[in-house]
């Protein structure tokens, strides 16, 4: 048995876009290893959650990694237990973004996302010195992103104040028509414990916003032409970890994850996947980080696992910022730098997207990703190459997330 990759580039899915004369980034990018495999495999496309949702990252590798979303119990505590945090016995843990406010208007739900690791510590330091009504205990990740716990017994049933995603049961999906405005959050049951973390989160959000608008750091910021650091989101509200399918059980693999997030670590460890964990450079920059994750795959395939989940985030991010030439730029140097290095291995190769991030709307969608699937023992479909037409075609069909690794 060949030792397997099951890649995935987040958001890489796409659509035409008129900068790239109407193809996608993945149909523009030169990508002559990945497109080797598709000729090689078979091509499918998969709903990692189901029609209609633009699913957050959490819950679509939640249902690729083998699960049911329906038993999701939210992001925030797969972001603590991921980032190292030690959850007490009752608490309600919320997924942070750090932001650039002017008074209740969002200038930037990421502040930039230039914030160091010494920026970090100062804002965390500050944001843990805050008396809240009840005990907590906040933690900075990397760039803007952080997670808070907050102890006691609460309900997870209340909404974002991040307004780009709301709740639909026990996660969370995009919302493509948001005002950009911090949002209150509330209730969205009639339970003590609901109104209780309701009153926690809005408590949390204001004095949060008051710290940190006396902070030196700030004027530093705008001083050197960033944005300051002034507000905070919080999204993904949950009370308990969710329980995950074995995948070394479910496979009959030994499996290894290599990955940079606090989020994958996280879903690795529920999954029972042992983590190769890496650290990012200090400062966000896709390149850098792109190439870290690339030389830290490469690095950590030879050791003696089954399988290897591999996450490569930076697909995702000029998505998000509605760059689709630097998109296509990315995918070529995975293409080139990662993808070329395993078309002489014995690999089986899995690649597919936890869902797609298409530039024109600078932010998650609805629409299929592409599935390819190369083995050396099958024969395969004679694909043209790795897009999203193509994966349309593909022999492997119509998937839902969990369905994929029943595949290996």
């Amino acid at each position: 048995m060949d030792k397997l990759l099951y890649i995935i580039l987040d958001g890489v899915a796409d659509r035409p876009n008129k900068i790239l004369d109407g193809k996608t980034p993945l149909e523009a990018a030169s990508t002559p290893h990945l497109d080797y495999f598709a000729r090689e495999g078979k091509l499918g496309y998969v709903y990692t959650v189901k029609e209609g949702i633009a699913p957050e990252s959490d819950i679509a590798v939640y249902a690729l990694l083998g699960n049911k979303p329906e038993k999701h119990t939210g992001r925030g505590p797969i972001e603590a237990l991921g980032s190292g945090m030690t959850l007490p016995r009752n608490y309600l843990a919320m997924r942070t973004n750090f932001a650039t406010l002017k008074g209740d208007e969002i200038v930037d739900r990421r502040a930039g996302r230039i914030i160091t690791k010494k920026e970090g510590k100062v804002l965390e330091d500050a944001i843990n010195s805050i008396n809240l009504s009840v005990p907590f205990k906040f933690k900075h990740t990397i760039s803007h992103r952080g997670v808070v716990v907050f102890e006691g017994v609460f309900s997870p049933n209340i909404s974002n104040t991040d307004p780009a995603y709301t709740r639909v049961g026990t996660f969370g999906v995009v919302n493509s028509k948001f005002k950009n405005k911090v949002q209150e959050c509330k209730p969205l049951e009639n339970s003590l414990e609901a109104n209780n973390a309701a009153l926690v989160v809005n408590e949390f959000v204001s004095k949060v916003r008051d710290v940190l608008s006396r902070l030196e750091l700030n004027e530093e910021r705008i001083q050197r032409g960033l944005n300051p650091v002034n507000g905070i989101l919080l999204r993904d509200a949950g009370v308990s970890l969710p329980k995950m399918v074995d995948l070394n059980k479910l496979t009959g693999r030994k499996w290894a994850s290599i990955v940079g997030m606090p989020l994958e670590n996280g879903l690795s460890i529920l999954a029972h996947i042992k983590p190769i964990h890496f650290s990012y450079p200090d400062v966000e920059d896709l390149h850098s980080f792109l190439i870290t994750e690339i030389k830290e795959a490469l690095k950590n395939i030879s050791k003696s696992y089954d399988a290897f989940y591999i996450h490569i985030k930076q697909t995702d991010i000029p998505g998000h910022d509605g760059n689709p030439m630097l998109k296509k730029e990315l995918i070529e140097i995975l293409d080139q730098e990662f993808f070329s290095r395993l078309v002489d291995q014995d690999f089986d190769i899995c690649v597919t997207a936890d869902h797609a991030t298409p530039c024109e709307l600078k932010a998650h969608s609805s629409d299929p990703v592409p599935l390819l699937f190369f083995s050396r023992r099958m024969e395969g479909d004679s694909a043209k190459r790795f897009t999203e037409k193509e994966a349309m075609k593909g022999s492997l069909g119509k998937l839902y997330g969990y369905q994929v690794p029943l595949l290996f």
